[in-house]
């Protein structure tokens, strides 16, 4: 998927969950050495830009999201549905997500019990909620940062793994650039400076979101105080139906000056901002996420207990914006559609211009079936003036279009 939604791989996928979690852990016995560092090692994939984890849930193998703006366990309602696991004790609660509403959903009260390689989790209150229509089939569930509280972990994007400190010191990463971080209701922030142009800056707190592909989201709140609408020149909207958290959303893309995190600078990348007047990038509180886009260009250090974030340079440090020119997002669904669901949409893009419409089912691309091939890089890689066809199901119709790709940055605004 390209990311799910937009959101998802370059935009979001943000969800700030509003749940207490009880969890007991006990310690990872699997060890090596790491430039002469103890520590332990847990397998990740680094896929359309999440980390996710490799566990047990209930001695069923599952793939968990890592997300530090997440606190405890919440599984997805199919997974739940399909692993045949019976919990007796529910309860319901509200959740709000990226988008406009807030969802009633079911939680277990019932111990859910979680293995990450020898890491023992167990949980009391787990939130059940509509993820595979927002990330795609890959997702079982979520895992937020109480995983690995009080603990020091490594992130390497590069070789997909995350390595837990048994004893960290700052002496074991002082190559890198050391930043502080602030806890608040287990969610951890940095303060960092976003040139939007030469005359805005947005200088403050960001949270620090891994469960986000997106590079920089600015908040609604954020956005208006700096009148972002009338004073960005190119801009582009996405707007999205998420069938799951938090239903529809909107943002607006811009090319930022640079986005300046200690003394490390990344310019001219691609971020955004929310237009939503309600949900998790409505708040006041902070001015936006960090997220995968922007951290997979370093080697991550987050000790969590001293609360510090260490970065370093990796080879995606400049590594090029993205291009956005397909003109839509999807969420792979082929394991009940046979087919991506059409699942953001550019305004003004040619997809749009050419009818294609949120919730459509893409079943065909270049008159090859979607479920015959192995990933679906013909959307994810494409390069400008491309023309590629595309059928698709909407009801019980089926219709076809051909769209031409074009930089939306220089298409839509010109």
């Amino acid at each position: 998927m390209i990311s799910n939604k937009l959101l998802i791989k370059e935009v979001l996928f943000y969800f700030v969950l509003f749940c207490f979690i009880s969890c007991k852990s006990h310690k990872i016995v699997s060890s090596f050495e790491l430039n002469n560092v103890t520590v332990d090692s847990i397998n990740i994939e680094y896929f359309n830009s999440h980390l996710y984890l490799k566990t047990d849930i209930e001695n069923r193998k599952v793939n968990l999201i890592f997300d530090t703006a997440a606190d405890g366990l919440y599984l997805d309602s199919v997974f739940i549905a399909k692993s045949g696991q019976k919990f007796g004790d529910l309860a319901y609660g509200k959740i709000r997500g990226a988008g406009i509403n807030e969802e009633r959903i079911r939680i277990i009260k019932d111990s859910v019990f979680c293995k990450i390689n020898s890491l023992n989790l167990k949980f009391n209150f787990t939130p059940i909620l509509q993820l595979r229509p927002i990330v795609g089939k890959k997702i079982d569930g979520i895992i937020g940062n109480i995983a690995f509280r009080n603990k020091s972990i490594y992130i390497d994007y590069l070789n997909q793994k995350i390595f837990v400190f048994k004893d960290f010191n700052a002496e074991m990463v002082k190559d890198f650039k050391k930043i502080s971080m602030t806890e608040i209701n287990n969610r951890y922030f940095v303060n960092a400076s976003i040139t939007i142009t030469k005359d805005i800056v947005a200088n403050g707190k960001y949270l620090i979101d891994l469960g986000s592909g997106g590079v920089v989201s600015i908040t609604n709140n954020a956005a208006m105080q700096n009148n972002l609408k009338n004073k960005i020149t190119n801009q582009i909207i996405c707007n999205s139906n998420n069938v799951g958290i938090g239903g529809n959303s909107s943002d607006t893309f811009f090319k930022s000056n640079a986005i300046i995190l200690g003394d490390l600078v990344v310019e001219n990348e691609h971020l955004s901002y929310s237009n939503n007047k309600t949900g998790a990038l409505s708040e006041a509180n902070y001015l936006g996420l960090l997220g995968n886009g922007f951290f997979e260009r370093f080697y991550v250090v987050l000790d969590f207990e001293n609360k510090y974030l260490y970065l370093k340079r990796n080879i995606n440090f400049k590594k090029k914006p993205k291009i956005y020119n397909l003109g839509f997002n999807y969420t792979d669904r082929t394991d009940i559609y046979n087919g991506l669901i059409v699942s953001s949409m550019f305004e003004n893009s040619d997809a749009e211009k050419k009818g294609l419409r949120l919730g459509d089912i893409i079943t065909h691309i270049n008159d090859v079936s979607v479920e015959s091939m192995k990933d679906f890089s013909i959307l994810d890689n494409t390069k400008n003036n491309q023309k590629i066809k595309i059928k698709y199901q909407r009801e019980n119709r089926i219709q076809e279009i051909e769209i031409i790709t074009n930089d939306l940055f220089k298409y839509v605004n010109n």
